[in-house]
C-alpha cells in the first residue's frame, strides 16, 4: 500500500491513527501604485475603484511570499 492511503502510520516502533488535517495556502501579492489625489483617502478610493475595474491585475512580479497553516479538520 501507498504510505499516504494507509490509515495507519508507524512511528518508532508502534502505529499512530492519522488524522484529517486542512493545509491552507496563502500567497501574498503586492504593487506600489503611484496615484495623484486631493488627499490620502481620495488616493485609496481611485486605486480600490481600479483594482476592481481590473486596471491593476496582480501576477508573478508582485509575488511577496508564501504561507502555509495546518489545523485539524
Amino acid at each position: 500500500k501507498d504510505r499516504h492511503s494507509s490509515i495507519l502510520q508507524h512511528n518508532g516502533g508502534g502505529f499512530m491513527a492519522e488524522k484529517n488535517y486542512v493545509v491552507t495556502i496563502t500567497e501574498i501579492l503586492k504593487r506600489k501604485v503611484p496615484v495623484k489625489a486631493k488627499n490620502i483617502m481620495d488616493a485609496q478610493y481611485k486605486v480600490e475603484c481600479d483594482y476592481h475595474a481590473e486596471k491593476h491585475v496582480l501576477d508573478a512580479d508582485d509575488y511577496v511570499e508564501t504561507l502555509f497553516k495546518a489545523e485539524v479538520a
